[in-house]
């Protein structure tokens, strides 16, 4: 790639005809400096900084470090750095600078210019659902179904046919034994028609197995299977080699708020709203049916215009723009009286004049654009429903425990 620059020292003398720059090498003078070695704090804050080697300001970072002979160390820092609370910490673990998002101006720190471009591209990590949370409670197979059915009629006929063979003086029959097992408990409970009978057994032995199976044993199963289509956390994207970016100021402000995770956090006009515990979103929206999980379908339709997917039309993450359009903009910490300060605001600056900066922003859009190509194929878009075979073992061990539980009941009773 060739760069092009018209700062003063690198114009012809002819006027103002920019020279072309083959490579990157003539924009640093290599020096063996007094300092070999710089730490840096930094945080996620991407596009621009992702990990220590990955993100567009950690790239132009070590390339100018690369040229200057020196080399960087990384320090993760969990939260925004404030200039005044940053001079304890270069005090004690000897920091040298620090890569900040914006910061404000403090007579104890120089900063070097800002230079990065306004890139509006922000991928938040999210799981895997379609427009509507379908995925959460339509994923049975009717197989499932049929054997649920078959089942309680199996366990109906099994108490009678016992019934007939150890007859047994009691006020409770054989339903009322099974929902007394099913409940912990038999109380109040008068039914006098085999339908009502029936239709009332079926809805506690449901209620049971989704209460069970579910929300515990089936949710970490579809979670296992689905863990090559899942991004749930840093470490995955960064495998995935995706270029991720984090949301914007109302987003960021989401996320305090949310300190709970088993609730959902409301934002400006109530239509924008987030979740960040994967377990409880699921049974928010599934299971209680509550406002604020019908607020939540209508504002993921809103907060996410695009799925990312992969090669083979899984989703994977959702995009977002930040709808405040706010550039970000980064600048490098030094303590006052660095050496390498000049040094690095002016390699910066070149880099900024040459287009070089633009050029890795451009690659982020290109990024974007593809994912956005991607997300409008809705053929792409398959939900595959949860097989019978996937829930077998489970769903056996599980129908063997109640089984068993009730011919103790059963003994107990008889007996």
């Amino acid at each position: 790639m060739n760069l092009y620059t018209c700062t003063s020292d690198k114009c012809l003398s002819t006027g103002d005809e920019c020279l072309q720059l083959r490579n990157t090498e003539d924009f640093f003078r290599k020096r063996s400096l007094k300092f070999s070695k710089l730490d840096a704090t930094w945080i996620h804050f991407a596009p621009f900084i992702v990990s220590p080697t990955e993100g567009i300001h950690v790239e132009v970072i070590n390339m100018i470090a690369s040229y200057l002979h020196v080399n960087i160390n990384y320090v993760e820092s969990q939260s925004l750095i404030n200039p005044l609370a940053v001079e304890p910490k270069f005090k004690e673990n000897f920091y040298d600078f620090s890569v900040v998002p914006y910061v404000n101006e403090t007579t104890q720190f120089d900063k070097t210019m800002t230079f990065t471009e306004d890139v509006p591209v922000y991928v938040t990590p999210r799981i895997v659902i379609n427009k509507k949370w379908q995925i959460f409670y339509r994923e049975f197979d009717n197989k499932i179904w049929i054997c649920f059915f078959i089942m309680i009629v199996f366990l109906y006929i099994l108490f009678k046919f016992s019934h007939l063979i150890f007859p047994y003086k009691s006020d409770f029959s054989a339903f009322e034994i099974i929902l007394g097992v099913l409940l912990g408990s038999i109380g109040e409970i008068n039914t006098r028609t085999i339908s009502l009978k029936l239709l009332l057994t079926l809805y506690v032995f449901f209620s049971l197995l989704f209460t069970t199976i579910y929300r515990s044993k089936m949710f970490d199963m579809m979670k296992t299977d689905l863990s090559t289509q899942l991004i749930t956390s840093r470490e995955d994207i960064l495998k995935s080699n995706l270029k991720i970016g984090m949301p914007g100021a109302p987003f960021i402000r989401l996320l305090k708020l949310s300190q709970n995770p088993f609730e959902s956090a409301l934002v400006a006009n109530d239509r924008v709203i987030n979740c960040f515990n994967f377990t409880a979103c699921v049974d928010r929206v599934v299971f209680n049916k509550d406002i604020i999980a019908k607020r939540l379908i209508k504002a993921m339709q809103f907060l996410i215009p695009a799925i990312y997917l992969d090669s083979k039309g899984r989703s994977l993450i959702y995009i977002i723009k930040d709808p405040d359009v706010v550039p970000f903009h980064f600048g490098i910490l030094f303590l006052k009286g660095h050496p390498l300060f000049e040094k690095f605001n002016k390699n910066i600056l070149l880099l900024k004049e040459a287009g070089f900066i633009r050029h890795l922003c451009k690659i982020y859009e290109s990024n974007y654009e593809k994912a956005m190509i991607l997300a409008q194929n809705k053929q792409a878009l398959q939900y595959s429903k949860l097989q019978l075979e996937t829930l077998e073992s489970t769903f056996f061990i599980y129908l063997f425990g109640i089984t068993a539980s009730i011919i103790v009941f059963s003994i107990e009773t008889y007996l």
